[in-house]
C-alpha cells in the first residue's frame, strides 16, 4: 500500500482519513491504561485448562469507575472501534496524528 493512491481514489467521491491502529485493542480508551484478556477454565482433552477469552478485554485500573462497579469488561471489538475514532477524531481536529499511548 505504498503511496497515496488509495485517498486519492476514494477521496472523488467522500472525504476521507486514514489512522495509525497502533495499541488500539491494548489500551483502555477511558483511562489509557493497559487492558488484559480475562481467563476461563476449561476442559481440554481432560484436562482442566485456563485459557484467554479473546473476545473482551478487561480494564484493570483500580481507580477506574466502572472497575469499582464490577462493569470494566467490555467487548475487543467495540473498544477498537471507539479507540480508532478517537484516533480519527485527533487527526481530523489537530492536523497531526495522535501520540502513541
Amino acid at each position: 500500500y505504498g503511496g497515496n493512491w488509495k485517498m486519492k481514489n476514494h477521496a472523488r467521491y467522500a472525504p476521507v482519513g486514514i489512522t495509525n491502529e497502533n495499541n488500539t485493542s491494548q489500551v483502555c480508551v477511558y483511562c489509557f491504561k493497559k487492558i488484559i484478556h480475562p481467563k476461563r477454565t476449561r476442559i481440554i482433552q481432560g484436562v482442566e485448562r485456563s485459557v484467554d477469552c479473546n473476545g473482551s478485554s478487561i480494564c484493570i485500573n483500580k481507580e477506574f469507575t466502572s472497575f469499582k462497579a464490577n462493569r470494566s469488561v467490555q467487548s475487543c471489538d467495540q473498544q477498537s472501534a471507539v479507540a480508532i475514532c478517537i484516533s480519527g477524531l485527533y487527526t481530523l481536529l489537530s492536523g497531526t496524528t495522535l501520540p502513541v499511548f
